[in-house]
């Protein structure tokens, strides 16, 4: 397994693929179970609130059967609750998830999940949302300031609250948002809102 760096945004970055060759294409399932089991020991490791970076940018091709096997999965399991508190995002230039690496958007799309994809891996604000995400998530997530309470929010995007909470609890389920709960000293439970990675001044 190729030893991790730790760049300013991340605590950890992996070149993809981890276990197989990048000179080979990226297209069998076995394959894509071997790599999603690297990125699950490598969500294991990392300290709850720690985001793992996965740079795809030097991958030269992988098919849908691949991305699904690892993207999809991954994505799926996340959703699931499974490695609580760690955040995976990917790297990778706009361009190529159009191009050669389409397959892991549309992964996402047709299994109705998202992933946030940075373009530079030393600049939060190349930020994006890959996959399937509605245009009102889309725009709750960018009105996201940390500490934000459903309450805040609501108020900010000028929406009900119940619908508040819907959208922040899609949207940190799929590891897009970081929520975590505020002390009780008002009597009742009530979380708090981050955005995963810190946008740049």
């Amino acid at each position: 397994m190729t030893a991790p760096s730790k760049p300013a945004v991340f605590e950890v970055l992996l070149r993809f693929p981890q276990c197989t060759s990048k000179e080979e294409p990226l297209a069998t399932r076995e394959d894509g179970q071997m790599e999603l089991s690297c990125l699950e020991e490598a969500l294991e490791a990392a300290a709850p609130g720690e985001v793992v970076g996965v740079d795809v940018s030097g991958v030269r091709f992988i098919n849908y059967s691949f991305s699904d096997q690892v993207f999809g999965k991954l994505c799926g399991r996340l959703w699931a609750g499974e490695h609580p508190d760690r955040f995976i995002v990917l790297v990778a230039p706009r361009q190529d998830l159009e191009n050669r690496l389409q397959d892991i958007p549309v992964t996402l799309k047709n299994r109705k999940l998202a992933m946030l994809c940075l373009a530079d891996p030393e600049d939060p604000s190349t930020q994006e949302v890959v996959g399937e995400l509605s245009k009102s998530l889309r725009e709750t997530l960018r009105a996201v300031r940390p500490g934000d309470t459903n309450e805040e929010l609501a108020e900010r995007l000028d929406i009900k609250l119940t619908t508040c909470i819907n959208r922040t609890d899609k949207l940190s389920r799929m590891r897009l948002l970081r929520k975590s709960e505020r002390d009780r000293e008002s009597g009742h439970r009530q979380f708090e809102f981050s955005p995963v990675l810190p946008f740049s001044e």
